[in-house]
């Protein structure tokens, strides 16, 4: 199952790693037990590196947004700090997020992430 989390610009170092660090500890305990991993886990953004809590830490995505062409659970992580300035600097992936979910990408929000996914209009 392929996992994407957006890294959003004006983003939380807290709230990215979280459901990363989820879904690579679930692969840790299935093959602690002798399985296979279940998740493929990156992080996807606007750019390669993407900056947190006010340039206190970089994020480095795997995958650039606009080369997702597919994925099973797109997550988005909320803003750090003002949330209409981080949704007003994420606008861009957007088009994004409906075209994923057009294509049958489930799509969750974590936190004050809902602000960003309201702006797709699912939210209603």
């Amino acid at each position: 199952m392929q996992i994407s989390v957006f890294v959003p610009q004006y983003g939380a170092i807290e709230a990215n790693t979280p459901p990363f660090r989820t879904f690579h500890t679930a692969n840790e305990v299935l093959t602690g037990f002798g399985k296979e991993p279940f998740f493929q886990v990156e992080y996807v953004g606007r750019n390669i590196f993407v900056q947190a809590n006010n340039g206190e830490y970089m994020i480095k995505t795997d995958r650039l947004l606009k080369d997702v062409a597919e994925t099973d659970l797109l997550i988005i992580p909320p803003a750090f700090g003002d949330t209409a300035k981080g949704v007003v600097a994420n606008a861009e992936a957007l088009p994004y997020f409906k075209k994923l979910h057009e294509g049958g990408s489930s799509v969750a929000s974590l936190c004050l992430g809902a602000f960003l996914l309201a702006e797709t209009g699912w939210l209603t």
